[in-house]
């Protein structure tokens, strides 16, 4: 016969274990951001703004109704990306993470994994006055 005392010292050293592993194995909180049909005067705007952690920009994805923007992304206060829709769209095919495309009506940007030490910037400079129908940030912070 199992005495009852030791199962529950087992169950309990096994809740312990679970707990443990789960916050060993994922240390990040998944978080976003998403802006809906906000219209930006020509000039440059702080998106977003992460500081003093660690984190992943899963993804960004940004719909527009003009080509005339330029997306800029400092990494750990290091230009990471400081390109035009138009540069973007003529590359895309060259960058593994990054793409921009036309479709009907809406211009569309897609920016996948990019990991940063303590900081990370993401700005938009508008050459005219533009729609975003949505601009969505899908980022991990470590704590």
């Amino acid at each position: 016969m199992i005495d009852n005392e030791l199962l529950k010292k087992i169950e309990n050293h096994l809740n312990d274990l679970r707990e443990k592993g789960i916050q060993n194995i994922n240390p990040y909180t998944s978080k976003s951001s998403h802006f809906i049909n906000i219209t930006v005067p020509t000039k440059t705007h702080k998106i977003i703004r992460l500081n003093n952690t660690y984190g992943i920009i899963d993804e960004i994805l940004i719909k527009a109704n003009s080509p005339n923007f330029a997306l800029a992304i400092l990494n750990d206060k290091e230009k990471y990306l400081n390109e035009t829709y138009t540069w973007l769209a003529a590359n895309q095919d060259y960058l593994s993470n990054m793409s921009a495309f036309l479709l009907g009506a809406t211009y569309y940007v897609n920016i996948k994994n990019i990991i940063f030490q303590k900081n990370c910037d993401i700005s938009i400079t508008t050459t005219s006055d533009i729609l975003f129908s949505d601009i969505i940030i899908i980022y991990k912070i470590k704590g």
